[in-house]
């Protein structure tokens, strides 16, 4: 990981080099085009250091914006979809329930609403199964611990990073029984929690947007 974020921060670094380096140089000339990343700098320049009252915007927040932007340029929505739709063309039993979900609850004259979701259950057994098995993204958003603890018999130090790989727990025989890596959304079909019910076993849910994630 730390190869990784170094090579990423020099990436980065030579896009922040390359946009100063073309700004002044067309600030010369009077025919400077901003985009996002000299909105940024342009941020980093306007601020003056000596105030203490101002929050200060320097390379590495610019840095970490960026890497927000295409790290959900890369798996988004788009890309579950496409999963989804591959895993139903694989499984034609199961789309033809997934239809006739559809028929009796939606019709066929209109598009699926908002309102609708809450009686489409099997749609969303259908995309919870989908994304267990191919996960947005297969680490989850970096943590770190306010104190010492022990996590899953593991000790670790006040600050430590923490990676949640959803990948691995989406692929579990351990939670998934010996069926994990079959899609089959019927597995789904017992999963009613409520915050209440809420326990540390729970959290393999996280992957697809239940677990603790109900409670916040």
């Amino acid at each position: 990981m730390k190869r990784i974020s170094k090579t990423v921060d020099q990436l980065f670094e030579k896009i922040i080099q390359d946009h100063e380096q073309v700004s002044r140089s067309e600030q010369v000339q009077g025919n400077h085009h901003k985009d996002f990343v000299d909105v940024l700098l342009s941020l980093i320049h306007q601020l003056n250091p000596n105030d203490e009252e101002v929050y200060m915007f320097e390379r590495t927040n610019a840095k970490a914006i960026l890497l927000d932007m295409i790290s959900g340029s890369f798996d988004t929505s788009a890309t579950a979809i496409v999963w989804t739709l591959a895993e139903l063309l694989r499984h034609p039993e199961v789309m033809k329930r997934l239809q006739k979900e559809l028929q009796s609850v939606v019709g066929m004259d209109r598009m699926v609403e908002e309102s609708d979701l809450p009686k489409l259950d099997y749609l969303s057994m259908v995309v919870k199964e989908s994304l267990r098995l191919h996960p947005v993204g297969p680490l989850l958003i970096p943590h770190q611990s306010m104190e010492d603890g022990i996590m899953l018999r593991i000790s670790h130090t006040k600050k430590s990073r923490v990676f949640i790989n959803i990948w691995t727990i989406g692929r579990d025989p351990n939670v998934w029984s010996d069926t994990v890596e079959e899609f089959y959304p019927e597995r789904f079909m017992i999963v009613t929690l409520t915050c209440r019910d809420m326990t540390s076993s729970s959290y393999h849910l996280a992957l697809v947007e239940e677990g603790a994630l109900l409670c916040s």
